[in-house]
């Protein structure tokens, strides 16, 4: 009995998962630096890593997006082989600060246009990903679970661009696990990934990016909550960890 009232919970959270994810900002970051990845073409990639910033031929005056999920990057770009343009994967370390920065002129995509939103940088919040075989990207949803993409406007790249510490590039390694999918060694793709971690946001930032409905956040008595947390433990041993 216990048993089917878990169920039935869980169908009901699954049918309203946008309002039960968890959002969290997982990623490779130190006391000062956080890394964030974009996919380039071959010219935009080189003149980056030979300025360390980036110059011409990329353009200020278009939204850039930056993700710090290395799975979800792998995802968006097919690890390097989804297109030309997006054949070069790079790592920017930026100053948190500045990173915090941005992400506090953001406002949060959610389901209006992007061209009608006013602020200079805006977050979306989705679906994190794990490694599959599924033939997504090599990547399967996990739905209780979002990930976050930040996209920066014309008015705002200055302003990244002023936090680079440095860029990486890390089409090799995003090129392996592909390879090492194709050949279906998920244990070998696995063990390339970044060991990323849960960055420990401040509150007016936890706040600002609608990251309230995390599971702490809700009574874990009740239902609801059980069935939650039954769902999402899971998803917590498997995650390893956009253009």
């Amino acid at each position: 009995k216990a048993t089917v009232s878990v169920l039935y919970w869980l169908l009901i959270i699954m049918s309203r998962k946008e309002f039960y994810a968890t959002r969290i900002i997982r990623g490779v970051f130190t006391d000062t630096t956080i890394r964030v990845y974009q996919a380039y073409n071959n010219e935009i990639a080189d003149a980056a890593l030979k300025a360390q910033t980036f110059v011409e031929p990329w353009k200020s005056t278009r939204t850039t997006w930056i993700k710090p999920s290395m799975i979800w990057m792998g995802y968006r770009c097919g690890w390097g082989h989804k297109d030309k343009n997006q054949k070069r994967v790079l790592a920017i370390d930026m100053n948190l600060e500045g990173f915090y920065t941005l992400v506090k002129m953001a406002s949060v995509h959610e389901g209006s246009s992007l061209k009608a939103d006013k602020n200079p940088v805006v977050v979306q919040w989705d679906p994190e990903r794990i490694l599959s075989q599924s033939v997504d990207g090599y990547t399967e949803k996990q739905p209780l679970t979002r990930s976050i993409q930040i996209g920066i406007k014309p008015g705002a790249t200055d302003l990244f661009q002023k936090h680079i510490v440095a860029i990486t590039d890390v089409t090799e390694t995003f090129n392996a696990i592909y390879t090492l999918m194709e050949q279906k060694d998920i244990d070998g793709a696995k063990a390339l990934l970044a060991d990323e971690q849960k960055l420990p946001v401040p509150e007016d930032v936890y706040e600002l990016l609608h990251m309230s409905n995390e599971i702490k956040k809700r009574p874990s008595e009740s239902p609801v909550g059980e069935a939650v947390a039954a769902a999402e433990a899971p998803v917590a041993e498997v995650e390893t960890s956009t253009t």
